[in-house]
């Protein structure tokens, strides 16, 4: 997911630091295994940095407030345009996304070791 806006709370004080964080996807898209399967998905950032954590809590897109994917997640502050990645989402999780509140479903990304590309597109079947 591509971080689409952050706001930081408690600027001035340090001891209550937290960010919100608002991603392209929510539990209207592919991560409505919350609302229907009650599944706690745990996301990282893309690419790890050693920096200080802070309570985060990740939003959807949309202005409901159901539309949350993780409370209090110790994280550290990233920048928008960053990416969070969540393990072994889509193949049944897109199949019920909806475009509620006018968001479209999101565009997946399709991600294969080289030893994998190789054998499947060495395959004769394809």
């Amino acid at each position: 997911l591509e971080l689409q806006h952050v706001t930081q709370g408690g600027a001035e004080d340090t001891e209550h630091r937290g960010y919100m964080y608002y991603v392209n996807d929510g539990v209207y898209g592919s991560f409505n295994c919350i609302l229907f399967d009650h599944v706690e998905p745990r996301g990282t950032p893309l690419f790890d940095e050693i920096a200080e954590e802070y309570p985060s809590t990740i939003w959807g897109p949309t202005c409901d407030s159901l539309d949350k994917i993780e409370d209090q997640k110790m994280m550290r502050m990233m920048s928008v345009g960053e990416w969070l990645v969540y393990p072994n989402m889509g193949a049944y999780t897109c199949a019920a996304s909806t475009t509620f509140n006018g968001f479209q479903r999101p565009v997946p990304v399709y991600v294969i070791n080289r030893k994998n590309w190789a054998r499947i597109s060495s395959s004769p079947h394809i």
